[in-house]
């Protein structure tokens, strides 16, 4: 602390108030003036007195009480090269996990001052056992002291009505990687990254930023004892103060937030784990497949990293899945997009109840920012593997699944290419949950329609995907009516999940009202958010509402998926698509001009 700070003194030439709990001995305090003269003498002498006293006096007792000293010292040292260098400092005392200190320390400083430009929080205690080997208390005292110490002393601040312009915490590497013997100091430290990426969405106009710091050389907890020489043993290099120091400073002036690892080399931290970090590979596979049925696009479970999370692959081959067949660009079988959904949905939901929880099921609520990369193709009609790849975070609502499509091929010289063709993130709620919503019905008048007939000239689908019957222009939006008759859905199928063929149907139907405003076909892009309801098929007509927005040359849309009473199966919205580089056949667009031109209206 004392390095940042006086980095920040050279450079503001401000006034730090600093608050601890330690009480800070006078200047001419005979055991502080002995430590300094002295350390080894002072041992000495202190557990002389020590054992004088009937005290026990081991060398873990002496240690603790001399660093005790040392750390006070040290403050009083900060304290005087402040304000040799033209800043001022004042130190009060203050336990900051207690509400009652808190108030007063802050009360004091709105006597003194009508701003605060800067709150750093570097507060902490760390004690490294194993965990069954901790006590609640000490667990409870370890976090509090980095959570409560903030959150205390932030709503003191802002009652005083003095919030600060930036908050810095200091974090660790421990908070960002874990290590050995500190999960209740690795989840503190990472409580304060959580607290940075919360705040400035909190309070406008605020700057916060977590810096996980790696070990420090010279000065701090790891310059101490044995910890140098077993940091360099992993590989871990320490960080010089001088070097680390300005790092503060210059993530003040830059106006940074979120968090940052500063550190130097990582050693062992940033080594991946091999044999699947430990993961029993056939074991979870079995539990996936055990019970209800899995669908086949997340049958079988292969690997698992720190990195990528669950891998799930499957063999597709495309002269047995008809569906691929049926969905040819020029000539050759590409893997569609809906089916990149569904199979992000369905391994989300998956790895969420049987590999994630021990208390029931998740249910997929949303998936956002999704990103169709590169297209996923069976050249020669050859059979490819398709991997997913799923990383599963706790939130406070469920879980989040970051989900990746990926894919290796092999290429004539014998190199392989690695391929990530989709990527979206996978938002989960436990139990039973499920939204129902009812609008207002579309407005279907079989007036001025556009016909399958007429939209599979233009359009490359086969069978499988001619999901609409037909289309027409309504209240400047576009109606794509579902196609029953030619695809049959069971109706127990759960549309709660992301169902392909209703995405299809928005996908399609967007498409139209861009081939006939501008010409061209266009694939999909991305989605920004596809928002499901419990809403179970019920034989209804069903409809596709798609709302087009054009942005320069380019357009995006909102949809959502109803049926003829009202009923909302799903939602998107921010739906945004590429063109192709080349215009659509001047014949078969004009049907949709009328359509697109009315749709605008």
């Amino acid at each position: 602390m004392a390095p940042v700070l006086l980095d920040l003194t050279r450079a503001t030439h401000g006034s730090f108030f600093l608050l601890g709990r330690s009480q800070l001995p006078l200047r001419d305090d005979p055991d502080f003036q002995a430590l300094k003269s002295d350390r080894n003498a002072y041992r000495k002498k202190l557990q002389k007195q020590l054992q004088e006293k009937g005290e026990k006096a081991t060398p873990v007792q002496l240690d603790q009480h001399i660093m005790a000293m040392e750390r006070v010292a040290a403050t009083l040292e900060m304290i005087d090269a402040i304000q040799s260098l033209g800043g001022s400092a004042s130190y009060i005392l203050c336990d900051v996990t207690n509400q009652d200190a808190v108030d007063a320390a802050i009360g004091q400083i709105k006597k003194s001052t009508d701003h605060v430009d800067y709150f750093i929080h570097a507060a902490g205690m760390e004690k490294s056992r194993k965990i069954e080997s901790k006590s609640a208390e000490e667990t409870e005292q370890t976090v509090a002291v980095k959570a409560d110490g903030f959150y205390l002393t932030f709503r003191a601040l802002e009652k005083a009505n003095l919030l600060p312009r930036s908050v810095v915490f200091f974090s660790s590497l421990a908070g960002r990687f874990g290590n050995s013997g500190q999960t209740d100091y690795s989840a503190a430290n990472d409580m304060l990254s959580k607290f940075a990426v919360w705040l400035p969405g909190q309070y406008p106009g605020m700057k916060a930023i977590s810096i996980d710091w790696g070990a420090w050389d010279e000065v701090g907890m790891a310059s101490r004892g044995n910890i140098p020489r077993l940091m360099e043993r992993a590989g871990i290099e320490m960080l010089k103060p001088s070097s680390a120091a300005p790092m503060v400073r210059k993530a003040l002036e830059f106006g940074l937030s979120g968090e940052f690892v500063v550190a130097g080399s990582l050693g062992l931290l940033s080594a991946t784990c091999e044999d699947n970090c430990g993961l029993d590979v056939d074991s979870a596979n079995a539990a996936l497949r055990s019970g209800q049925p899995i669908y086949k696009m997340s049958s079988r479970l292969t690997g698992f990293s720190t990195e990528h999370g669950v891998r799930l692959e499957v063999e597709l081959d495309p002269t047995q899945e008809l569906y691929l067949q049926d969905h040819k660009i020029n000539g050759i079988p590409v893997l569609p997009g809906v089916i990149g959904i569904e199979g992000f949905s369905i391994a989300s939901r998956h790895i969420a109840s049987v590999l994630g929880s021990n208390n029931g099921l998740f249910e997929v609520d949303r998936l956002e920012n999704v990103q169709f990369l590169a297209p996923f193709k069976f050249y020669g009609d050859h059979a490819r593997t398709v991997q997913w790849n799923a990383v599963a975070f706790r939130t406070g609502e469920g879980i989040k699944v970051e989900a990746t499509l990926e894919s290796d091929i092999t290429r004539r010289n014998g190199g392989v290419e690695h391929f990530l063709h989709f990527t979206g993130n996978v938002y989960l709620l436990p139990g039973e949950h499920g939204e129902q919503e009812m609008v207002e019905p579309p407005q279907w008048n079989e007036k001025n329609l556009v016909t399958a007939k007429d939209i599979y000239k233009l359009y490359f689908h086969g069978p499988s995907f001619q999901v609409l019957e037909s289309a027409q222009a309504s209240h400047g939006m576009l109606l794509g009516k579902f196609n029953k008759e030619s695809i049959q859905i069971a109706d127990h199928e759960p549309s709660r999940f992301a169902t392909p063929l209703l995405i299809e149907m928005c996908f399609q139907t967007a498409g139209l009202y861009e081939a006939g405003a501008s010409g061209t076909l266009a694939l999909p892009q991305s989605v920004g958010t596809l928002k499901l309801f419990k809403q179970p098929l019920n034989g209804l007509a069903i409809y596709a509402e798609v709302k087009p927005r054009r942005e320069g040359e380019r357009y995006s849309f909102d949809a959502r998926v109803v049926d003829a009473k009202g009923n909302v199966f799903l939602e998107l919205t921010d739906y945004r698509t590429v063109a192709l580089p080349y215009k659509a056949d001047e014949q078969l667009v004009n049907p949709l001009k009328k359509l697109a031109a009315a749709a605008s209206e």
